[in-house]
């Protein structure tokens, strides 16, 4: 039987404290220093080693189980630890013998964190950055803080609400500080911030348009993004990393920004120690982070190069933290292959709106319509409600109803049709309904038009059809139908002045004498009646 030992924290219920325990042997005890006494979680932490004869040890001495005998540290996947370390903010990294890194924040004697990285970089140096800061540890309450040194930037420390303020001289390029606590007990924690200017310009995605290029921009060069994955199990085969370095560096010296979705499994595929190396191999633009990888070394990360969080499940706090690491971060959502699987509205509404609010762009995935992604082949939308929908109807409504950033198409085929509505709407804002037009109003085809700014939501006003309506214009009554979703109407001589009034129906109406129904927008575009805002633009087309 292998004897592995569990540590673990346990109240005291007469000091209302935390201690450390251990287990061995399915015996739970606390953990006692060199004096015998209880290990306070609030304190320090104790040193977890394996001694040169291979026995655990806690703070030098010898870790016993139940028997009093000595733990020995098994090689291979039944040890308990391969490898503990600190980094620079008092973290505690456990390396596991399963490859599995567990990151633990730790409270010290005395302990400062900030809310930035070691490495900053500057996008704006006209807008002062601010930095939080926390004081940890069982001496924390009477210790002071203060800034050690500064060179190339001005300070302003603010204690009272833990904060401080840095701005930027004109002509900055690179400057530093270091912040200080001491707690009068003659332990003192540094913690050095370095700032450099950014060389290029931030990479942001303001509008649609600056996404999606994809028609213009194939082999312009002009940084287009594209999405992929490189660890999908059922893809690898003994040829899979040299393919994909290949289209890697094609996508890279064509001008293709490369955001890859990568784990751990994908730095053993393709033998890098790393993520960064991985990235610089292929020659990604991004990195999509996604199981397996700590927030801590989330964060180191995205100092390196831009990271792209996992919108569907990265918590807001972790949102921020990692926004505030680097400005190039951004946020995009799971894709869904297994029907039934796909987000819900209020889910994707809510997760988008808190990670936005603390500063990331977010992005999710429409379906293609040509075609589809394997192993399932029924499309990899975001949202539920898309699949099966044409790309272009989804791609609107996650940007204008569901307020994304933007939008990849997660399956290879997308027609040249769906392709051109993406791209018209992104260039002029205009958005194409596919629609049935009886004969007598096909001059209402490819006509853009705008929905009347005081348009009720039952219906979209053609606000340009009064140029052509007037009191006493003939239109006869003719197929005064039950109004159905998409319907397409003009009022009839019935309605006197405004009769020739063009409207869309968005939802079902009934029938009424004073209006014909003319035509009827296509079903499978039929969720762009709903994206059509008031004051916006739209165009029925033949296709």
């Amino acid at each position: 039987m292998l004897n592995v030992p569990l540590l673990g924290v346990e109240l005291d219920p007469q000091n209302n404290l935390y201690y450390w325990t251990v287990t061995a042997d399915g015996k739970t005890s606390p953990l006692l220093d060199k004096a015998g006494e209880k290990v306070p979680v609030s304190g320090y932490t104790p040193e977890v080693s394996v001694d040169a004869e291979g026995f655990w040890t806690v703070n030098g001495e010898r870790l016993n189980d139940a028997e009093g005998d000595p733990i020995e540290a098994n090689d291979g996947e039944s040890c308990l630890f391969k490898d503990i370390a600190r980094d620079a903010n008092g973290n505690l990294s456990l390396t596991l013998g399963d490859g599995k890194v567990i990151t633990l924040p730790i409270q010290q004697v005395l302990n400062l964190t900030l809310s930035t990285a070691i490495n900053t970089t500057v996008v704006d140096p006209t807008v002062p950055a601010t930095i939080e800061y926390e004081l940890h540890g069982e001496h924390a309450a009477e210790a002071l803080v203060g800034i050690a040194e500064a060179e190339g930037v001005e300070i302003v420390l603010d204690r009272k609400q833990q904060r401080i303020t840095v701005t930027f001289p004109t002509g900055f390029d690179d400057g530093y500080m270091i912040a200080m606590a001491y707690d009068m007990q003659e332990h003192t924690v540094l913690r050095p911030v370095f700032f450099t200017k950014a060389t290029s310009d931030r990479i942001e995605i303001r509008t649609a348009e600056e996404l999606v290029q994809f028609a213009e921009n194939v082999n312009a060069g002009t940084g287009a993004q594209v999405f992929l994955s490189l660890h999908m199990g059922e893809e690898f085969a003994p040829d899979y990393c040299r393919r994909a370095e290949g289209m890697c560096r094609w996508l890279q010296e064509e001008g293709f920004r490369t955001i890859a979705d990568v784990s751990v499994k994908a730095v053993e595929q393709f033998g890098q120690p790393d993520l960064v190396r991985l990235a610089r191999r292929l020659g990604l633009w991004a990195l999509r982070v996604d199981y397996g990888l700590s927030w801590d070394e989330i964060a180191a990360l995205a100092c390196e190069l831009p990271v792209v969080l996992n919108a569907s499940t990265t918590p807001p706090e972790q949102a921020a933290r990692i926004a505030r690491s680097s400005p190039l971060a951004m946020a995009l959502h799971n894709f869904y292959p297994r029907p039934e699987t796909g987000a819900d509205d209020g889910f994707f509404r809510e997760r988008t709106r808190a990670i936005q609010q603390v500063g990331l762009k977010v992005l999710a995935f429409v379906p293609g319509d040509g075609e589809l992604r394997g192993p399932v082949c029924e499309g990899l939308p975001t949202l539920e409600r898309h699949r099966g929908l044409p790309p272009s109807a989804c791609f609107a409504d996650l940007l204008i109803r569901f307020g994304a950033d933007g939008a990849f198409v997660g399956d290879p085929g997308i027609s040249p049709r769906e392709e051109s509505r993406i791209e018209r709407f992104c260039r002029d804002g205009v958005l194409e309904l596919p629609a049935r037009l009886d004969e007598a109003y096909v001059g209402l085809y490819d006509r853009v038009f705008t929905c009347r700014p005081d348009s009720p939501a039952r219906l979209i006003r053609f606000a340009e059809s009064r140029e052509y309506s007037c009191d006493g214009d003939r239109v006869a009554p003719h197929r005064c139908i039950r109004r159905i979703r998409g319907s397409i109407t003009v009022d009839n001589e019935g309605y006197g002045r405004y009769s020739g009034e063009v409207q869309l129906v968005r939802e079902d109406l009934p029938a009424d004498s004073r209006v014909n129904v003319v035509g009827q927008v296509w079903d499978s575009h039929l969720l762009l009646a709903d994206c059509v805002a008031n004051g916006g633009r739209f165009a029925l087309t033949r296709d």
